[in-house]
């Protein structure tokens, strides 16, 4: 009997109070805390700044996405990767061409023409035929447009002379176009048709233009 009342005892005082349970179940899910402060965060600039919010997201992405495909591939550029004892180099103008390209069209001008669209279809999450006509609107303008886009900001920014283009540039362009836009636009509309439809349908129109790069 007294060993039993002992152990009663000893297991009160050794109970946490319960002053200290918080600070227990704080220790335990700080993981979670920190991710949904940064998420709430994250909510509250895009309420405030959402244009800035939006590019310099864009902007991170864009490097993050071309470190990526840069840690893929065995060299920086098709001259580096001709010898076969190539060695890897980071090209670092490539990662902050990726970044402008980021910052100023996949966060600036998706933001607007998002914003756009939800005016020109207000009711896409609720009405079948708005989101068909959302989605097919978004594709037959902007699928084209960004790859296209693309395709002459790299040759822009990426062939000498750089930043200007000359006769030269001009002909590898649309050299480009003529071999690869057609092909890039039906992989980008199967591709984004169902990646857009999602978000026109479902995710929240504050998280679209990061939906949309991530």
């Amino acid at each position: 009997m007294l060993t039993m009342m002992a152990s009663l005892a000893a297991a009160r005082v050794l109970a946490p109070s319960p002053a200290s349970l918080p600070l227990l179940q704080l220790r335990g899910g700080f993981g979670v805390g920190v991710a949904t402060s940064a998420f709430e965060s994250y909510t509250r600039l895009l309420a405030t700044a959402p244009l800035a919010t939006n590019c310099i997201s864009a902007a991170c992405l864009g490097m993050l996405s071309d470190g990526i495909a840069q840690s893929l591939t065995p060299c920086a550029s098709d001259e580096l990767c001709e010898g076969e004892a190539a060695v890897r180099t980071w090209d670092f103008e490539r990662t902050a061409w990726m970044s402008v390209w980021g910052a100023a069209i996949s966060g600036g001008v998706i933001f607007f023409w998002l914003q756009l669209l939800s005016r020109l279809f207000p009711n896409a999450r609720t009405l079948a035929a708005q989101l068909v006509s959302k989605v097919f609107v978004n594709q037959l303008v902007m699928s084209p447009g960004l790859n296209g886009g693309f395709f002459a900001f790299v040759i822009w920014t990426r062939t000498a002379p750089r930043m200007r283009m000359n006769a030269s540039k001009w002909s590898q362009l649309v050299d480009k176009y003529r071999r690869d836009l057609l092909p890039t636009i039906v992989r980008s509309c199967l591709f984004w048709s169902v990646v857009q439809g999602v978000n026109f349908k479902l995710i929240a129109p504050q998280f679209g233009v990061l939906w949309t790069n991530a």
